[in-house]
């Protein structure tokens, strides 16, 4: 029988060629060729299958590896400007800032517990205060109370204040009437008011009288016209229109008693001192006398010397008028 693979002639009935070994058996041969080419299908599957799988598996590597080198790529720039950081800041290894940084937040919260004592205290204090002013202000208001009260009482008195007011407005202004009045009859003492030749002869007058024993002061000087008109009013003096007094040249003297002005007794001594003095003495004048009268010039002489004599001052230094007047 003839292989149907090598073509051999085989002797007999033999199953197998005896050159190549393949069966003779048509049915046998048929499904050996079967099985050999599915076999071969399945071989060449399973190989493209393979070469797939090796593509596929080349490619995932390659994208990872690309993937890896993205991601080193993106990661080492933060972590060369970290790297840069630690060598500025005088670190040689990852330890050493790490420890400076353990240092340093272990300082943070160590000041961070001494802060938080401190606002505790603070936070105390503040309580204290807190409730000191609620202390005060509990007692203002009980003081308010109080004040509210007497407020209330005082309204209910206003009238009768109103009224006290009013009678101390109206004291006031008699007292500046009253004021006003004695002003006007005030007596001006000053020698500074008199002509001062005049006021040195009353100087020197009050000195002579001295040397005597004699003790005078200078009593009246300047004087104006409203003084003038009471005290003719009063009858103290028989001239209408001031004279010599209203014009500086001329004044009154008292003796000294007991620190008072006197009138009382003779003033012939000290009349004649001011008449050796140049002075024109009240003493003389004989209905008219007034022994406490001096002035400069005679009585026949008064009237050309008054009409270019200027008037005189008071001086701002004035007392209440009593006792004399001429």
């Amino acid at each position: 029988m003839q292989c149907f693979r090598c073509k051999n002639e085989n002797p007999g009935q033999g199953r197998f060629c005896n050159e190549c070994g393949a069966p003779l058996d048509v049915k046998v041969l048929v499904d050996e060729l079967v099985r050999a080419e599915v076999k071969a299908s399945l071989d060449a599957r399973l190989q493209d299958s393979k070469v797939i799988q090796s593509q596929w598996l080349a490619e995932t590597v390659e994208k990872l590896s690309n993937w890896v080198k993205l991601w080193a790529f993106f990661a080492g720039i933060p972590l060369a400007l970290f790297l840069g950081f630690l060598a500025a800041a005088g670190y040689s290894k990852y330890s050493d800032f790490s420890s400076s940084v353990d240092s340093k937040l272990r300082n943070y919260s160590a000041e961070a517990e001494a802060r938080k004592k401190e606002l505790a205290g603070v936070s105390s204090a503040t309580e204290i205060a807190l409730k000191a002013m609620s202390d005060k202000s509990n007692s203002l208001n009980s003081n308010y109370g109080d004040l509210e009260e007497r407020f209330r009482v005082l309204k209910e008195k206003l009238p009768l204040y109103e009224s006290i007011v009013a009678r101390l407005d109206e004291l006031a202004t008699k007292q500046n009437g009253l004021q006003d009045q004695l002003s006007t009859l005030a007596i001006d003492n000053s020698l500074d008011s008199l002509r001062p030749e005049v006021a040195a002869l009353a100087r020197k007058l009050v000195e002579i009288a001295h040397q005597k024993g004699i003790e005078v002061i200078v009593f009246e000087t300047c004087r104006t016209q409203e003084r003038q008109t009471a005290l003719f009013k009063e009858g103290a003096t028989k001239l209408r229109v001031v004279g010599a007094h209203g014009y500086g040249l001329a004044f009154d003297v008292a003796k000294k008693v007991n620190c008072q002005p006197s009138f009382k007794g003779s003033f012939s001594e000290i009349g004649e001192i001011g008449k050796s003095l140049g002075l024109t003495w009240g003493g003389d004048q004989g209905v008219f006398s007034d022994a406490a009268h001096f002035q400069l010039g005679t009585n026949a002489e008064m009237p050309a010397i008054l009409r270019t004599a200027k008037r005189c001052v008071p001086s701002a230094s004035l007392t209440a008028a009593r006792g004399h007047s001429n």
